[in-house]
């Protein structure tokens, strides 16, 4: 486990002070993002991109490398998600092309139903954001989503408490890479803080925003990001 100071400075849109008692508040509100591919196999690296917004939304973009052998779909399961709202969940192609959203996604839909498409599903209290593999072998895919209200306010600081990447997945990706951003200004050692859990590798401080290169990721790792 990593942690690096991480705090925003008062006058941003976004507001983060330091203290005890924010930092419980933060902990205490245990939001996940799961990322699993149990309908598909082979996946080789995921890049994330991270932007926090002035108005206090997170939008997440995440690169797929794949080569899958079987399955006919991948998704992200959302859980726990509370005051969150999902947006603007796409999907692009590696060939460039938006894939068409199919509403409602149908789980047992064939192979060849599902190329070319994304859709979301609910399932035991959690929002799937699935899309169709489209053909085996090497692939790259392009996730897009906003989560509405991802920032919450306390009194005293902003904050949240997100598992990017679950652990125990089948299978784990074999390389992760991490960017943390701002829409307005940069992050630096003199105004931020944050606590990076569940891998292996430093998260640092570059340019600035936030970076970290996973190498070494298996089952028992996971991306989670406690920032305030």
């Amino acid at each position: 486990m990593y942690a690096t100071q991480f705090r925003f400075q008062k006058s941003a849109p976004i507001k983060w002070r330091l203290s005890w008692i924010g930092w419980l508040s933060i902990v205490a509100l245990q939001i996940c993002l799961i990322a699993t591919s149990l309908r598909a196999e082979g996946i080789e690296a995921i890049h994330i991109d991270i932007l926090l917004r002035d108005d206090a939304s997170i939008v997440v973009e995440q690169v797929w490398e794949t080569n899958a052998d079987s399955g006919s779909e991948f998704y992200i399961s959302l859980q726990n998600l509370k005051q969150m709202k999902l947006r603007d969940f796409w999907v692009i192609g590696r060939d460039g092309r938006p894939f068409t959203e199919r509403s409602p996604w149908d789980l047992n839909a064939s192979f060849q139903a599902k190329s070319g498409h994304y859709g979301i599903r609910s399932h035991d209290g959690a929002t799937e954001l699935c899309f169709g593999q489209g053909a085996y072998g090497p692939n790259r895919y392009t996730l897009h989503y906003r989560l509405e209200n991802g920032v919450q306010s306390f009194p005293d600081r902003d904050g949240f408490n997100i598992r990017f990447v679950n652990d125990e997945l089948t299978p784990a990706p074999q390389k992760i890479d991490l960017r943390i951003h701002l829409e307005s200004g940069q992050l630096s050692p003199a105004n931020s803080e944050v606590y990076a859990f569940g891998f292996n590798a430093p998260i640092n401080f570059i340019d600035g925003e936030l970076r970290s290169e996973i190498k070494h990721f298996d089952a028992s790792s996971h991306v989670s990001i406690l920032l305030g």
